[in-house]
Parts: structure tokens; sequence; C-alpha cells
């Protein structure tokens, strides 16, 4: 999902995509990285990608750098920051996370 913003801190010197706005950044040296594990998804009404995903659903992650949140952020988590969980607009869509790892608020499955 990060190629698709403009660019990313982790390669300066390749441009991303520019499908959606803005630069991704590390995370704060106060919390640790890279981010692994469960964090729940805030999402806006509405989203295509996430169609049947329940709200504050949880959502496993592995990554050391975040998307911006952005008017075409359609989920956002919080880790140290609040970032961009996934994007969309028209037939573009990204998860910052493993699509493949989504549980509903108190399921114990990991």
């Amino acid at each position: 999902m990060q190629w698709l913003f403009d660019g990313s801190e982790e390669c300066r010197e390749i441009a991303g995509a520019g499908f959606f706005p803005g630069k991704c950044s590390q995370f704060p040296s106060g919390v640790k990285s890279p981010h692994v594990g469960w964090n729940s998804l805030e999402m806006r009404p509405g989203s295509r990608v996430l169609r049947g995903i329940a709200q504050h659903s949880f959502v496993y992650y592995t990554h050391s750098f975040h998307a911006p949140v952005v008017a075409t952020v359609v989920a956002v988590t919080e880790y140290g920051v609040r970032f961009a969980g996934a994007v969309e607009r028209d037939n573009i869509f990204g998860v910052q996370f493993h699509p493949e790892k989504i549980r509903r608020r108190g399921d114990s499955r990991s």
C-alpha cells in the first residue's frame, strides 16, 4: 500500500506511484519498530474494500513505516501515531495490514 503514495522515507530516491498524496514515514522512536501485532481498525463508512468487515475488527500488522491519514483513507489505526490502515479511490485499493488475518473484537483466534 505504501508505494501507492507519493513516496516514502524508506527509499527517498524512488518516487511512489502517486495515486494517493503524501509520503510514508518511519514510526516515532517512542514505539517499538517494526510494529508487529494486532490492532483495531477505525473505519469510515462506505468502503468497498472493507465491505463486510465489522468496525473495530482486529488486523495483523508487520511494518516499520506508515502512510499518512489523507482524504482517501478508509481505515485508520493507532500505534504511536494515527496512520492509514486502508486506502481506496475508484478501483485502486490498498491495505497496510495482512488481509488474510482479520478477526472481530473478542475473537480469541490468532
